[in-house]
């Protein structure tokens, strides 16, 4: 008989099969782009090069495809015809747009905004979700997203304030930017090497700072929902370096974008 340790098991296995099917989409849409002439790419390939270069009429040049990943937020540098741009590359729904230990999260809202002792508690406290500021507590005591914000209302009415109060330059950071000096994301190109859909990544920031777009999740941040990556409630021993960092989520990011990319 299966037990709660075998289905959180399986999800994580899902969750890492939608995390390789993405990885893989990455490498199949580069591979279809580098090395080649403009002529030589797909129909969609073809539209989305010319539209992302603002090209009436395309060089003949070969066109260069490099992938960046790892702590750059965009996946591939496009170079063609003397410029370049960064793409961030997304499939599936849920997509994670970012993620980052507190041990830097904490800082950087310190030093951006001089956060007060309480934001930072108040994060911190969120993000272990076991009582403490450091992750310290018991394993009993780790509660997920819905029930801390049941016992901890004022803290997470704090949090959305201060969220909302910040939400663009935060958006930038955990959509554009990253947490390092890379190079930021120009495009955001949602789909497949046969058919997909792409705004920039301003087009993405003014989307998700509208009010009637704002998530859904316990905490948001304009259209993204703020939440731990992995609290590990159940204290598995193979998810415990997976606490203590922050994710942000774009729930419904293709529909989204296709509705973006249709209505600009």
């Amino acid at each position: 008989m299966s037990n709660v340790f075998d289905f959180i098991g399986k999800k994580w296995d899902d969750i890492h099969n939608m995390s390789k099917d993405g990885f893989d989409n990455e490498k199949e849409i580069l591979g279809a782009i580098n090395g080649k002439k403009f002529v030589e790419l797909n129909a969609n390939l073809q539209t989305f090069i010319k539209d992302i270069f603002n090209f009436d009429v395309v060089c003949d040049d070969i066109i260069s495809c490099e992938e960046l990943g790892g702590i750059n937020k965009p996946d591939i540098k496009v170079i063609f015809c003397g410029e370049i741009r960064h793409v961030s590359i997304k499939k599936g729904s849920g997509n994670s747009m970012h993620q980052e230990k507190l041990s830097d999260f904490i800082p950087f809202l310190n030093q951006k905004y001089s956060a007060s002792i309480g934001i930072k508690n108040d994060v911190a406290l969120f993000i272990w979700g076991d009582g403490t500021f450091d992750g310290s507590g018991n394993i009993s005591s780790r509660l997920g997203a819905t029930q801390f914000a049941v016992n901890y209302m004022e803290e997470i009415v704090e949090l959305k304030v201060f969220f909302k109060e910040h939400k663009r330059e935060l958006l930038k950071r955990f959509v554009i930017k990253g947490i390092k000096n890379g190079p930021s994301v120009d495009y955001i190109y949602y789909g497949t090497v046969e058919e997909g859909y792409w705004i920039t990544a301003e087009n993405a920031i003014d989307w998700l700072c509208e009010e009637e777009h704002e998530a859904k999740g316990v905490i948001a941040v304009g259209g993204l929902t703020f939440q731990a990556w992995n609290r590990n409630i159940k204290g598995i021993d193979r998810f415990e370096n997976r606490r203590g960092q922050i994710q942000l989520k774009w729930g419904a990011i293709g529909k989204d974008i296709k509705n973006i990319s249709e209505n600009l």
